[in-house]
Order: structure tokens, then C-alpha cells, then sequence
């Protein structure tokens, strides 16, 4: 496992908030991860179902402080939870929802494998930033274009 994957599931996390975004008019900055999550609290949109736009379909689910999407066509799988850090929001990730996406992707590598390379990254890769939340660890990615 290498930065690539990590970029990809960041980028593709970024494209499925934009295909669901787009299509229900949720307006708001693209920055902004939470217009979502805001608007199926207040009723807007339902917290799950499918969507499709620019080419693309997903079934979704908006939950807590975040989002799991599955691409209809590929069965690509992206989990993800917003963070926001000095004002800008981040996809914010554990091992085991880069492990399922990666083998959604036909990546083979055991989730051990992912917590151990994500580890490594963090140590050397100053964009891939390791938090720990009590128990948890999480990891959210700087400076990727979306």
C-alpha cells in the first residue's frame, strides 16, 4: 500500500459527495463536507437511498459525522467521516474504512497490513495526518485536490 491508494479513496470520497450533492441541489461551498449531513438533519433529504449524476450511481447513507457510499457499477466502497481542522474540512478515516475500500478496489491487503502502512505514511508523509480519538485512531489527508 502506498500514498496512491490513499489519494484515490480521498479523491473518489470527495467525487461521491459531489455526484450527491449535485443532485439534490444542496448548495455550499465544495469544501464544504457537511452541507449533507446538515440538510438530511433538518429533513431535506433522506438519510439513505441512491443517487446518480455525471455518469455515476450510488447507493448512500448519511450517518453521525459522515457518509458511506457505494459505487451501483463497480461496488467500489467509500466510508468517511468529516473533520474540521483550522477551518477547512477533511475526509477523516480509520484503518478499517481504507481497508474496505482498498479491497473494493481490488487492492489485497489485510487490514493488519493497512494499519501498519498507514502508520509508516504518517511518520514520513507530512499530508497524511494520524489522529487518535480515546481508543480510536483516524487519519485525514491535506492538501489533495478533490
Amino acid at each position: 500500500m502506498d500514498m496512491n491508494l490513499v489519494c484515490r479513496y480521498v479523491r473518489d470520497a470527495h467525487q461521491a459527495y459531489r455526484v450527491c450533492s449535485t443532485r439534490f441541489g444542496i448548495s455550499g461551498q465544495p469544501s464544504d463536507l457537511w452541507a449533507l449531513l446538515r440538510a438530511a438533519r433538518k429533513g431535506q433529504l433522506d438519510k439513505r437511498g441512491e443517487v446518480a449524476a455525471e455518469g455515476v450511481a450510488y447507493e448512500y447513507r448519511i450517518h453521525g459525522a459522515g457518509y458511506s457510499f457505494k459505487e451501483v457499477g463497480s461496488g467500489k466502497l467509500i466510508h468517511f467521516d468529516v473533520v474540521t481542522v483550522h477551518g477547512s474540512d477533511h475526509v477523516r478515516f480509520s484503518v478499517w474504512e481504507l481497508h474496505q475500500y482498498g479491497s473494493s478496489v481490488g487492492e489485497l491487503i489485510t487490514e493488519a497490513e493497512v494499519a501498519s502502512e498507514l502508520k509508516k505514511l504518517s511518520d514520513t508523509e507530512p499530508r497524511l495526518v494520524h489522529v487518535q480519538d480515546g481508543p480510536f485512531d483516524y487519519y485525514y489527508l491535506c492538501s489533495v485536490d478533490p
